[in-house]
């Protein structure tokens, strides 16, 4: 057997730490039957856990939207539940910068990044964002196994409504821990 030189063992280390630092994802399913995906990253002690995506559209536009049901452990410190997405819309801006639930309340809103995405025959837009939801929200406006928020703009009529299923909801909870 012929012994390996000392660049081939610093190549071997070398690869083993890059292995070490790489992200994972993974699939976890729920009790309810819901598949949680879990990001891993070890080498920064972080790990996501989203829900499948939920699509939906503004307005009458047939541009599909989404949204995630998601919890971000990061040093072993372990996230409120948040709905975090994109809007995508043709026209002029909108502004989304307030949601509510069903019935009037105030949502936990903030909004996200605002980009232009393409401007040949009229203008495309996303604007991204973050909705922190608590269990007493959920439990206060959740019907018939869903959580609807409707995203207001500020310079538009084109109101988002965005239906959460409950069971994307527990399925987090449960797999984040």
């Amino acid at each position: 057997m012929k012994p390996i030189g000392i660049s081939a063992f610093v190549v071997a280390i070398v690869l083993s730490q890059q292995a070490d630092a790489q992200a994972v994802e993974s699939h976890v399913t729920a009790s309810n039957g819901v598949v949680v995906d879990v990001n891993s990253d070890e080498f920064a002690n972080r790990y996501e856990y989203s829900a499948p995506i939920i699509k939906f559209s503004v307005g009458s536009g047939a541009v599909e939207s989404f949204a995630l049901v998601a919890k971000v452990k990061k040093s072993g410190a372990l996230s409120g539940l948040m709905i975090q997405g994109n809007i995508y819309y043709n026209g002029e801006w909108h502004y989304y910068t307030s949601a509510l639930f069903k019935g009037g309340d105030p949502v936990d809103f903030a909004e996200g990044s605002k980009e232009v995405l393409n401007c040949s025959y009229g203008c495309s837009f996303t604007e991204g964002f973050v909705i922190k939801l608590k269990p007493t929200d959920i439990a206060k406006h959740a019907e018939n196994g869903t959580l609807a928020v409707q995203i207001r703009p500020a310079r538009s009529t084109e109101i988002a409504l965005l239906q959460i299923p409950v069971s994307y909801i527990n399925a987090v909870n449960e797999v984040a821990k």
